[in-house]
């Protein structure tokens, strides 16, 4: 994206990630949205801003983010777990504070990352399956080393070449 100072590249990407980020539950209120040049008191300023995305999916990111799920709720003890959508396209609404798609199950289909980041806190960072689907989605799932997945977990997460590598010698192990 190219543009003038001033011009609102930066704003632009920031009404894309904020509703991405709590969606994918990386955050749970926009006043948690952490980006440099992000004044949460100026978000309502001028009124509730509705923000819509359109999100595609592929095959891959479906398929991984429900056998995380499945993963994820047998760890639970609640039955009226919702279990993400396969839509291939989502709309995503952020109007002011709520964040809403058309059905619960669509909005689930962002969880993901919160399915795998919950499953190897839940089972002691023993080895978990984890849908690289949002770095590499050439890359099938597989059973990867726990000390790569820390390493994505942190703020300076590796590059997706290293996830390739991880994956690729994990693949070698399980003999896939």
């Amino acid at each position: 994206m190219l543009g003038d100072n001033g011009t609102g590249k930066t704003t632009l990407l920031q009404a894309i990630a904020l509703p991405l980020a709590l969606a994918t539950k990386q955050i749970q209120r926009v006043t948690d949205f952490d980006w440099l040049g992000f004044l949460p008191g100026r978000y309502q300023r001028w009124g509730a801003p509705r923000i819509e995305l359109s999100v595609l999916f592929t095959d891959e990111e479906i398929t991984a983010t429900r056998a995380l799920f499945k993963r994820w709720a047998a760890t639970r003890t609640e039955r009226s777990l919702i279990e993400p959508g396969d839509s291939k396209r989502v709309r995503l609404i952020l109007d002011g504070e709520r964040c809403y798609t058309a059905t619960d199950a669509q909005y689930y289909q962002f969880a993901g990352r919160y399915y795998a980041r919950n499953l190897y806190i839940t089972e002691g960072g023993t080895q978990v399956l984890l849908g690289w689907y949002w770095e590499r989605k050439e890359i099938e799932n597989y059973l990867i080393d726990p000390k790569v997945f820390k390493k994505a977990l942190g703020s300076n997460a590796p590059p997706a070449s290293e996830y390739r590598a991880a994956l690729l010698a994990s693949a070698e192990k399980i003999g896939a």
